[in-house]
């Protein structure tokens, strides 16, 4: 009988931890699912934008700001906002079916989908209050790189060995 325990839990799909930031565990599929998000989606926030900006990186920045932007107020989008933001992602497939069957794929349903969203939007928020730009690109990629410095020092980040 302990046979049929051991090639049930075998049979079950595994994903590789990557990294840790703080308490949020990181995976390849976390990485590959962002690769494609971002494909679809159109941020903000320039570092999430520039195609030099490491992907392993970006989402060590979006782990660390949704857990310091926490649940306060001020970074809170509407729920008509983060509505919008799916309709615009869906909308950068030729069908709008193809986007939702695309997400199922990716083993995410419309409430799923739509609390990842929110939690991007949340770190945008966070992000745009706290990175003020008095010039143009490159100030604002000092200024972002700087508070994301401060951040990372007093976060734990951990490699998967």
């Amino acid at each position: 009988m302990w046979w049929l325990a051991l090639a049930t839990a075998s049979a079950e799909p595994s994903d590789r931890v990557v990294f840790s930031v703080g308490e949020r565990i990181v995976t390849q599929s976390d990485l590959a699912f962002e690769a494609f998000f971002a494909a679809h989606d159109s941020s903000p926030v320039p570092a999430f934008e520039a195609s030099d900006y490491p992907l392993e990186a970006k989402l060590v920045d979006i782990a660390m700001i949704r857990a310091l932007a926490g649940d306060i107020a001020i970074y809170r989008p509407s729920d008509d906002e983060v509505r919008a933001r799916v309709e615009a992602f869906l909308g950068q497939f030729p069908e709008h079916f193809e986007g939702r069957r695309a997400l199922e794929a990716w083993g995410m349903d419309e409430d799923e989908f739509l609390g990842f969203v929110f939690s991007r939007m949340v770190v945008e928020r966070c992000v745009a209050r706290s990175v003020v730009s008095t010039g143009g690109d490159d100030d604002w990629r000092d200024r972002y790189a700087a508070w994301t410095g401060e951040l990372r020092a007093r976060t734990p980040v951990r490699l998967a060995p």
